[in-house]
């Protein structure tokens, strides 16, 4: 298996050296450890980025989403993983928001970390189920959502009014056609409108979006002309 190059932030010395320690077990070397932003920074930035960057936010989901906008900015290719011991809902959604690739409980195992974090590498996000049950569960519609999505409303169609409606019921792409009367290929076609109209990267992201706003997972309307206007869409 191929070596993974880490950095960790952590403001607790102790963790740093503990998650060091799990890390050397898993392929996963750590090039740079520190306690914050700024200190990493001083450590040098001409290196070539990182595969994965472990870091702990604290608390406040402010400070937290403006770490994890700052971090990608430095390091628009590498894996971002926020670990974290917190529960509370306002600073979860703020991590989940932000443009990070993962989010892991700092109570989980050794072994579920490492399992997490290669998954990461593979191309997954990976993030505690039961916040992603909480969020479409709407646990989080009085959560503060990311500077971005509390920006003006983007002008959505009915139809793409009614997917979103169905995201936040936790539908598949197929039980969203069955529902809609539409191909599987159209909700594609919409869905991918519907995350560049409100910027945000995934269909989880996107409830949380109309959970913010508002929106809930109840009895859709559907306008029978629509049956056959968008029906034969296919992705392209």
């Amino acid at each position: 298996m191929t070596e993974i190059n880490a950095y960790v932030i952590d403001a607790n010395r102790l963790s740093r050296e503990g998650l060091i320690a799990i890390l050397s077990r898993g392929d996963l070397t750590v090039a740079k450890e520190a306690s914050t932003l700024d200190e990493l920074r001083t450590q040098g930035s001409e290196d070539a980025e990182p595969n994965l960057i472990l870091i702990d936010c604290g608390h406040d989901p402010e400070v937290a989403r403006r770490n994890l906008d700052q971090l990608r900015g430095w390091y628009p290719t590498s894996k971002i993983v926020v670990l974290s011991a917190s529960e509370d809902p306002t600073f979860l959604v703020a991590c989940f928001s932000a443009p990070i690739d993962g989010l892991v409980s700092k109570n989980v195992s050794s072994s579920a970390l490492l399992k997490s974090l290669h998954l990461v590498m593979a191309g997954e996000r990976v993030f505690p189920s039961q916040l992603v049950t909480m969020l479409l569960a709407g646990g989080a519609s009085a959560a503060v959502s990311s500077p971005k999505l509390q920006a003006g409303s983007p002008s959505l169609s009915e139809r793409e009014t009614q997917i979103l409606q169905c995201l936040v019921a936790g539908d598949s792409n197929k039980a969203i056609a069955n529902r809609l009367h539409v191909t599987e290929a159209t909700v594609k076609v919409h869905l991918k409108s519907i995350l560049r109209k409100i910027q945000v990267r995934n269909r989880t992201q996107a409830a949380i979006w109309a959970l913010n706003r508002g929106m809930n997972a109840g009895e859709i309307n559907i306008d029978p002309k629509n049956l056959s206007t968008d029906h034969g869409q296919t992705l392209r």
